[in-house]
């Protein structure tokens, strides 16, 4: 049968009577052998593949869910650390504000240690979020600190 030549099981049994028959007979099963083992092993190739894939996929959309929910907290956190610092409910962050939540405020210092900002470049972090004007948004402090997080880039030297 078909079956029996496809799945190379005992295929030489059906075709030994139809060669003695026909010379044309064994090209044509050899080569119905060879396309159609070929084709199925393509086949079960291309499903493994295919199954590979969207698994990778469904990691990688995993992990990009991952990174947005850490983001979210880092913000959160650092929003939180910007209101313990801004005193006087502005919105704005003083030089004085900043310096006196440095001093007096262990939260705060405990969070700079989290993100391994010595107190040595307490200034230098100020000096970076400040744009001459004496005070600091929320938005510019939360990118401050976390682009100083993480790993240097070539963007941030321009």
């Amino acid at each position: 049968t078909l079956f029996q030549i496809i799945t190379l099981d005992s295929w030489f049994e059906v075709a030994r009577p139809l060669m003695s028959k026909s010379p044309v007979v064994a090209p044509f099963v050899i080569l119905v052998i060879a396309v159609v083992t070929l084709v199925l092993l393509n086949l079960v190739v291309a499903a493994i593949v295919d199954n590979s894939m969207q698994r990778a996929n469904s990691d990688e959309e995993a992990l990009a869910v991952q990174k947005r929910e850490e983001l979210a907290k880092d913000l959160r956190e650092l929003a939180y650390l910007f209101d313990d610092m801004d005193s006087d409910g502005s919105g704005m962050l003083s030089k004085d504000e900043y310096e006196a939540a440095l001093e007096e405020n262990e939260e705060v210092t405990a969070k700079f240690e989290v993100l391994e900002i010595p107190p040595s470049e307490y200034q230098s972090v100020w000096d970076l979020v400040d744009d001459g004007s004496g005070e600091v948004s929320v938005r510019a402090f939360c990118d401050l600190i976390r682009s100083i997080r993480g790993d240097a880039k070539a963007k941030d030297t321009f």
